[in-house]
């Protein structure tokens, strides 16, 4: 695709408003050299020598959306700690609007906590509230964005099951999607429980396909490529949406629209280890080409090029 064609999807996207729903978390990067062992157990001894935060999960969706122009305002709950004041202050340095950010003291912000040696991840620990978002948090968030949606041009829901998203928040989207005309695009972890909302595009990976298909996952990426083309009717069928971006790490992607040729796109050769948070980086590319009414396939090529422009 001719540059021309990304410059133009950026000039309309910084006229957008989009708003982004999910589930927040603070990813944590302790990094530092490890020479020993420790005495009182078989583990290497990291001399931390730096320490840096990040939004992640839907909150890095947000800092994407933000990050390629578009006005992003981000709708979830964390805890009301010291993580949660991280994050938020996180993401007003990357200039999200965190006024529907809900820190509450009934949770713990979920925090990701990665810590490398010598280059090398070594463990992750993780913290927080992964529960069912209480009555009282579920519908204040609800009245937020049935007061505010209007305002905006798009939604994205990043869902990771983790507890934002309750049965009775869903049941508000779905009528907030039949009432207002705009871009809803989803990536969860399981989309099955967002049909009944009127979707216009949903991004699932891989192993989250196969799962829906109930089929069996395959090795290679040439195997898994040929697998999913064959799959498209069925997957817009049972998710109910018009679009599907099935991500295929380092095979790219296949895009499925109804009554459309699938389409695919190729991956710019991104490395594995530089892989967090490219669904993500997708994801909100995805939209922001939707919502700007790029052409399906020049918003997945838009999507494809950011994720290597990213990482």
């Amino acid at each position: 695709m001719a540059r021309i064609q990304f410059d133009a999807i950026l000039e309309r996207v910084k006229n957008l408003r989009v708003a982004v729903l999910g589930d927040a978390m603070l990813d944590m990067y302790l990094r530092g050299n490890s020479r020993n062992l420790a005495v009182e157990a078989p583990v290497p001894v990291v001399n931390v020598e730096s320490q840096d935060y990040a939004p992640g999960g839907a909150a890095n969706a947000a800092v994407n959306v933000a990050a390629l122009g578009a006005h992003c305002s981000f709708f979830s709950a964390a805890g009301a700690d010291s993580e949660g004041e991280l994050l938020r202050n996180c993401l007003r340095e990357h200039r999200v609007d965190t006024a529907n950010l809900l820190l509450t003291d009934d949770r713990r912000t979920l925090t990701k906590r990665r810590i490398s040696a010598n280059s090398q991840t070594i463990i992750r620990l993780d913290s927080g509230s992964i529960d069912t978002l209480g009555p009282p948090v579920e519908r204040k968030l609800c009245r937020r964005l049935k007061d505010s949606l209007r305002d905006f041009d798009a939604l994205l829901i990043s869902d990771y099951t983790y507890g934002l998203l309750t049965p009775y928040l869903i049941d508000a989207l779905t009528q907030l999607s039949r009432s207002r005309l705009m871009v809803i695009t989803a990536d969860s972890k399981d989309l099955r429980r967002l049909k009944s909302v009127r979707l216009t595009a949903v991004k699932p990976n891989y192993r989250e396909t196969t799962r829906l298909l109930e089929i069996p996952q395959l090795s290679t990426l040439r195997e898994r490529f040929e697998q999913i083309s064959r799959h498209g009717e069925r997957i817009l069928r049972l998710l109910d949406t018009q679009i599907a971006a099935i991500t295929l790490d380092r095979a790219g992607a296949m895009v499925f629209e109804r009554a459309k040729p699938p389409y695919r796109t190729y991956s710019r050769q991104v490395q594995d280890s530089q892989a967090v948070g490219a669904g993500d980086t997708y994801i909100a590319a995805f939209t922001l080409g939707l919502a700007a009414d790029a052409p399906v396939t020049e918003a997945a090529e838009f999507a494809a090029a950011e994720i290597g422009r990213a990482h």
